[in-house]
């Protein structure tokens, strides 16, 4: 009978390693839209060098029913997080 040496090494604690994926200008967008969408509203991007960029910013919200500019100046990843469609693990992978 041998025995053999082995050596057993702890496992490490998955649940207290910091874990974060990364989330796409596009799936973010995404994200939001559909929330924004169960509140009749709508996530609106400007075109670079337009009136409306200068005047709204990036990304604006209107609102489905009036057709009106219910917030300018959005940044989408504070918009995803208010939403609750970023999670705290999450990054937002800007270009």
């Amino acid at each position: 009978m041998s025995t053999s040496n082995v050596v057993l090494l702890p496992i490490a604690n998955v649940q207290n390693t910091p874990y974060s994926s990364f989330v796409s200008r596009p799936a973010l967008e995404a994200r939001v839209k559909r929330a924004l969408n169960k509140q009749d509203e709508h996530l609106r991007k400007s075109r670079w060098n337009t009136r409306t960029y200068f005047e709204l910013g990036e990304y604006y919200v209107i609102d489905i029913c009036t057709g009106g500019v219910r917030y300018s100046n959005i940044d989408l990843e504070d918009l995803a997080r208010e939403l609750g469609v970023m999670h705290d693990l999450e990054k937002f992978a800007d270009d």
